[in-house]
């Protein structure tokens, strides 16, 4: 991709700052001797996470054969398509009375402002980005234990070379997590079109305005025990300029706080502790506990020190699905959990690769893994490499689990689509599902990701299914998924945990610098949620000012232009896929 590139005009003095895309730095100074305007635009269509993503390529390896992908989530801020319908914007509305003292309506003190605004939103060429990616899910540590936060914090800087300064200093990060005393200082590894630079060869490209990318990764990140009814923490990032200036304080989205992995049956109501259908995930093997030797399942054949975030589907055994990644299931309009013994895949939110056909296994103890008994009714869902095996629980975050690839699905398939509906009698004894004459699991094998052959016969757990169901849990459905184990060696167990992406863009025309205004959200038309937020402040809507009134420093609200007047403006788009249109949204601060 080519970053766009921050530009310095004189015939741009009257605007400080123009932020942009899904959401914003989290904190506003409203103390500021500037006196001049500063512009924030978020997308009222942000792009998913995958197109998030899939601007920072440096952060991926190109893969062969492993793990691209729609995440159902929203990257920043919540989208307003997915609140109401964006064609309402398009709709004659009544005019506000124009005597309305309660409204905070600033015209443009000249065209310069408007028309910048214009330019902006037409080349975008101002911007720079700062990404940051976590888990879902962390574990809290206590007394001396430390227990780092896996996989470690990513903040990416793209989008313009200008981070870094004119005598080729580099801007300096303090990254930290929310309640903590302790941070520490970011150290920033520089790449040029996907690879990595050392620090003189970073300065050269730097020297030559060449577009850079910045990640920082975070390894000595850990949550304390000190508070003892937190619940949800934040990464924060400090990101000052080389020349001490501060660019703003930015937060990642809530990591939900666990003491560790549950070991209880999930339930479909706690769908915050599942992995969902469609959900980016991110798998690392570690051999005997040890944090240093962790490696991350990336896109190369080659393991990682970094994490990958991938993408966890479940693939239909119906052949006649229409494909999201050509071999999973539409995404549904509710989250749906993973079981255990579903054939799934996954995807790399990069490349778009597209691992084999697997069906994940839960990891009972050490490296034994368990599987379902066999079914013979097939109406309903089920799972393994014959589609005969009853599934389990749903997937949990932080559970170590296993991907045995499935050699041919054709049998599956065809065991669905001739089955006939019948009554059965009642199980009166499990039977081991049917299985390949050899059976491999994705593995690390040292460096690389390889397979894992299983040699042994499966053992059975419990041929007696309602005493297996007395002893464990009287709950359960009758279609345990816990018949059978096998051993498939640590290098084939993964620990799985879904992963979370937020951005923030923003752009500078002048040298000076504030801290800006917060995460927004958009519930309505008319309405815009977050903090910080500021007398101030103004909503446009592409180069249209609106009509703006300060509830709180959470709540804006705001008057939809007329009709007409949106439909003229250059930045409102056609999209044929809604048959409605598109205009992004500003604030405009006037200091």
């Amino acid at each position: 991709m080519n970053y766009p590139e921050l530009l310095l005009s004189n015939d741009m003095e009257e605007c400080d700052m123009i932020y942009s895309n899904e959401s914003l730095p989290s904190s506003w100074s409203s103390h500021s001797s500037m006196n001049d305007y500063q512009v924030f635009q978020q997308s009222m269509f942000s792009p998913s996470f995958l197109d998030a993503l899939k601007q920072e390529p440096f952060m991926f390896e190109p893969l062969k054969t492993i793990p691209y992908h729609h995440s159902p989530t929203n990257t920043t801020i919540s989208s307003p398509t997915s609140n109401y319908d964006n064609s309402n914007l398009f709709q004659p509305i009544p005019e506000e009375k124009k005597d309305d003292k309660n409204l905070i309506y600033s015209r443009p003190r000249d065209i310069q402002t408007k028309s910048l605004v214009q330019r902006y939103l037409s080349t975008k060429q101002t911007e720079r980005r700062v990404t940051i990616l976590t888990s879902k899910v962390a574990q809290k540590s206590y007394g001396t234990e430390k227990r780092f936060l896996c996989p470690p914090p990513s903040t990416i800087l793209s989008g313009s070379d200008t981070w870094w300064s004119y005598n080729q200093y580099a801007p300096s990060l303090t990254i930290s997590i929310t309640g903590e005393k302790v941070s520490h200082q970011g150290t920033i590894d520089w790449y040029k079109d996907g690879t990595l630079l050392d620090p003189s060869s970073a300065i050269a490209h730097a020297n030559q305005s060449s577009h850079l990318s910045g990640n920082c990764v975070s390894k000595q990140l850990h949550i304390s025990d000190t508070d003892d009814k937190r619940k949800k923490a934040q990464v924060q990032v400090d990101i000052m300029s080389a020349q001490g200036v501060p660019l703003g304080v930015y937060y990642s989205k809530p990591i939900k706080v666990i003491s560790k992995p549950s070991k209880k049956r999930q339930s479909l109501r706690n769908m915050d502790l599942c992995i969902h259908h469609g959900s980016t995930v991110a798998l690392f093997n570690r051999m005997r506990s040890q944090t240093i030797s962790t490696k991350y399942l990336g896109v190369s054949s080659a393991m990682t020190q970094e994490q990958g975030p991938g993408t966890c589907f479940h693939h239909p055994e119906n052949p006649q699905y229409p494909p999201p990644p050509a071999v999973a299931i539409q995404a549904p309009y509710q989250p749906m959990a993973l079981h255990y013994n579903q054939p799934i895949v996954l995807q790399c939110v990069s490349t778009g690769l597209v691992s084999p056909i697997m069906v994940i296994r839960r990891v009972d103890k050490g490296s034994k893994v368990v599987g379902g008994n066999q079914v013979q009714d097939l109406s309903f869902p089920t799972g393994g490499e014959y589609g005969d095996e009853a599934l389990g629980d749903p997937v949990s975050q932080l559970h170590k689990v296993s991907f045995q690839i499935v050699q041919d699905l054709t049998p599956a398939q065809y065991n669905k689509t001739t089955f006939q509906p019948q009554v059965f009698p009642p199980m009166s004894e499990w039977t081991l599902p049917q299985r390949s004459h050899q059976v491999s699991y994705l593995a690390c094998m040292n460096d690389v990701v390889g397979i894992h052959r299983v040699n042994e016969e499966r053992e059975m757990i419990c041929s007696d299914p309602a005493r297996k169901r007395r002893l464990h849990d009287a709950g359960r459905q009758e279609l345990n998924g816990d018949c059978w184990t096998e051993d498939v060696s640590d290098a084939a167990v993964w620990t799985l945990v879904g992963t979370d992406s937020v951005s923030f863009c923003f752009s500078s025309t002048s040298s000076g610098s504030k801290d800006v205004a917060p995460h927004l959200t958009l519930a309505q038309p008319g309405t815009v949620e977050g903090d910080h937020l500021s007398p101030r402040l103004t909503v446009w809507l592409g180069d249209l000012e609106c009509k703006t009134e300060y509830k709180s420093r959470y709540l804006l609200s705001w008057t939809v232009p007329e009709r007409e007047k949106l439909l003229d403006s250059l930045s409102a788009q056609f999209d044929p896929d809604t048959n409605g249109h598109k205009i992004p949204i500003l604030l405009v601060h006037q200091d």
